[in-house]
């Protein structure tokens, strides 16, 4: 399970399909409920057009109760990518404690939250190419990932110029770049 969303002592968390027992029982759910609200959004960038449904369930039942005694609310997130040739369908499943009964409130925030992990991604991968990178054992792809999550904050923080401006000029002034953030 990977929390999304943690807003003090309440959670949202994606359920993946290494809790096969859990994704059985929100399926059985799914079936036996109507759902307690719906919300659909749909945007177009860039010639794609995208819709997210999103469906809420009670999870406070069965079996599901017995095991989750905290568990309010099953979330669904259906998502249609249309594209010029290709149409992808997914879905994705969550579980959260909040007892909010609107199904844009849960969207909103997975959305959110999804949004700054793909600009974190992207940004990792574009300036410090780490989708490439080819150190794979122990804790080299981790000690890395930090490395580079630490480098992109003194860009944000310490510049408003680009990534890439900032690279160089980190890069041609690396001394004073030290000395300066007192990073030795």
């Amino acid at each position: 399970m990977r929390q999304v969303v943690d807003s003090g002592n309440h959670y949202v968390g994606q359920v993946k399909k290494n809790q096969p027992n859990l994704l059985k029982a929100i399926e059985q759910v799914k079936l036996e409920q109507i759902p307690i609200d719906m919300y659909s959004y749909t945007e177009t960038k860039r010639g794609v057009t995208t819709t997210w449904s999103v469906h809420l369930y009670e999870g406070h039942v069965g079996q599901l109760h017995k095991e989750w005694a905290n568990l309010n609310r099953i979330v669904e997130v259906h998502k249609v990518v249309q594209a010029a040739f290709k149409t992808t369908h997914s879905s994705r499943h969550y579980i959260s404690d909040v007892k909010n009964n609107n199904a844009a409130f849960f969207h909103e925030g997975i959305r959110a939250h999804w949004q700054i992990e793909n600009n974190v991604h992207r940004t990792k991968d574009m300036f410090h190419k780490e989708d490439g990178n080819l150190i794979k054992k122990k804790n080299g792809p981790i000690n890395m990932s930090i490395i580079s999550s630490i480098t992109i904050n003194i860009h944000r923080t310490h510049s408003n110029a680009s990534m890439p401006d900032n690279q160089i000029k980190f890069c041609c002034h690396l001394k004073q770049t030290v000395k300066n953030y007192q990073l030795v």
